[in-house]
């Protein structure tokens, strides 16, 4: 799936107040990272050898809640997700480069 496309598909879920735009989807995505950070504490103390599918499905569902609220903070920006992850690419790139000139 394209990002534009995922990020496009989202504005039929989005339910938020509006006027708060950003500054509420934040609260969002910091919610949404206490819990995977507690789903990946749990299988620490499992301590299991390997991720188990069941582990590895709520990891992903908690992922994809965290991407709906960064995407949904682009949008309430007019920012699309291909312009970001271009500019993201395209820095770690100039990180990567800078670094291999330090060598």
């Amino acid at each position: 799936m394209e990002l534009n496309n995922y990020q496009e598909q989202l504005k039929n879920y989005e339910k938020y107040p509006k006027e708060l735009g950003p500054y509420y989807l934040i609260l969002g995505v910091q919610s949404e990272l206490g819990k995977l950070s507690e789903k990946l504490k749990n299988m620490l103390d499992s301590n299991e050898s390997e991720v188990s599918e069941r582990d590895k499905t709520g990891i992903s569902i908690s992922i994809g809640d965290i991407m709906f609220y960064l995407a949904s903070i682009a949008s309430s920006l007019n920012i699309s997700l291909d312009n970001i992850a271009a500019l993201s690419l395209r820095k770690l790139s100039l990180l990567k480069e800078k670094e291999l000139n330090k060598n």
